[in-house]
């Protein structure tokens, strides 16, 4: 993509600063890369064969889950974690995600807004099962830098811990599940 920033104006650009946009940007997708990469360790620690058919179908079906039944399997295979040395980080590594999943709650379904103070208040409702509570947060930038580098470490651990179980496996896992595709703009007619 172009390095170039986008030069068109929106409704949320003009409530919140361009910077705390590109970080929230930078938060989410970190987090979907841990959810993609819980998948890939959790079916590296359950199949025996990273380049069988299974391997990919195991994947597949742990990305298809809700945030929490992810969590709920990547601790089922600690277990399986001790062989290669990382059972207990595994374990931290689990609370860590749970921890950040809350963040992650709160930048999707949070609403933000500037404040004159150099700091945002974020407007969202938690559902605590039995029902819904107002949840009013400041949110400073010094919180926006601790989430990315905590989802950042998170990443990271996780990416280890495959690495650990076979080198290469979470690169090579994640061109199979995204292949090179054309650009769109690409094609001829």
């Amino acid at each position: 993509m172009s390095k170039r920033r986008a030069n068109y104006q929106t409704s949320v650009k003009s409530l919140l600063p361009e910077e705390f946009l590109l970080d929230l940007g930078v938060f989410l997708q970190t987090c979907a890369y841990i959810e993609q990469t819980a998948a890939i360790l959790i079916a590296s620690l359950n199949v025996d064969d990273p380049e069988s058919e299974s391997f990919f179908a195991e994947y597949e079906s742990y990305r298809k889950l809700s945030t929490k039944e992810l969590l709920k399997t990547l601790r089922s295979v600690t277990d399986k974690a001790e062989q290669f040395g990382f059972a207990d980080r595994l374990s931290e590594i689990s609370n860590a995600i749970e921890i950040n999943n809350e963040k992650r709650h709160l930048a999707v379904h949070g609403a933000f807004i500037a404040t004159p103070n150099d700091f945002l208040r974020v407007d969202h409702l938690k559902n605590w099962g039995q029902g819904l509570e107002q949840n009013r947060t400041a949110i400073t930038k010094q919180d926006v830098c601790i989430a990315i580098r905590d989802a950042d470490f998170i990443l990271t651990v996780l990416i280890g811990f495959i690495e650990a179980v076979q080198p290469r496996l979470y690169v090579d896992t994640s061109h199979r599940a995204f292949p090179i595709v054309t650009h769109p703009f690409s094609k001829r007619r």
